[in-house]
């Protein structure tokens, strides 16, 4: 055991640290040795082993932390680059391949092989509709008979160039994305449309267009099949009869 005590030395004018230890000889005390020292210089060895101690922990940990960040780094760059090009493949921007710097065996290695087959399926898939669209609209465009379809909304969303024969270039550019009354201004061809829509059947109508020298119209109206509910279209078809109602009055 010992014994310890802070005490002002008057000689000294600081305060010091005491400490003592006893002499034990068998169950005999023959001594004791004593030690003295400024406090300020024990605050001091103290505080030098706390910044050896400190200097020690930083130098541990610091390299630690670059590690451990060049390895983060290592594990969410592939992860960034697979959410960059994921959001450009949603946004229709995405070219080419995911190229990713990993083993072609690991997880990421695999997610990229994943992720460039379904890019390319997609693609395939997209170039195929480009392509049958682009069929169907040349076969719209070859009909000697104006068609058009009208979206759920009334509004008319295609129609084939057909339509410049009857009504001369001025105004297509202005049918697309109107409803027919605005676009034609006919009220026998908006009594058609609105007798389809009570019937749920097919409708012909005969009617005329233009004032000053009328052109007359056979119109079948039906809807397009096979659609979603929220796509649901109706196709307008107009055959030109005038010829053969001018042949008649012969």
């Amino acid at each position: 055991d010992h014994g310890e005590a802070i005490r002002y030395s008057h000689t000294l004018g600081v305060d010091m640290l005491y400490i003592a230890f006893p002499i034990v000889e068998g169950s005999e005390v023959r001594g004791y040795i004593r030690f003295a020292r400024p406090l300020f210089e024990v605050k001091r060895a103290v505080d030098q082993q706390y910044r050896y101690l400190y200097k020690c922990i930083l130098i541990a940990i610091i390299p630690s932390l670059i590690i451990a960040f060049l390895l983060a780094r290592k594990l969410i760059s592939p992860i960034e680059k697979v959410i960059s090009y994921t959001h450009k493949v949603c946004s229709g921007e995405a070219s080419g391949t995911l190229l990713i710097e990993s083993n072609d065996n690991d997880d990421v290695g695999q997610l990229e092989k994943d992720i460039n087959r379904m890019v390319r399926e997609q693609q395939e898939r997209v170039r195929a509709a480009y392509q049958e669209k682009a069929k169907l609209e040349e076969a719209f465009a070859s009909i000697t008979e104006v068609v058009l379809f009208i979206n759920k909304q009334n509004r008319i969303e295609f129609l084939n160039r057909s339509l410049k024969e009857i009504l001369g270039n001025e105004g297509i550019t202005d049918i697309l994305d109107k409803t027919p009354l605005e676009a034609f201004r006919n009220v026998e061809l908006q009594d058609a449309l609105d007798l389809f829509r009570d019937s749920g059947g097919p409708v012909l109508r005969e009617i005329s267009l233009g004032q000053e020298a009328p052109i007359i119209l056979d119109v079948t109206i039906s809807a397009v099949h096979g659609l979603p509910e929220e796509e649901q279209k109706t196709m307008m078809v107009f055959h030109d009869v005038t010829r053969l109602k001018k042949l008649e009055k012969i």
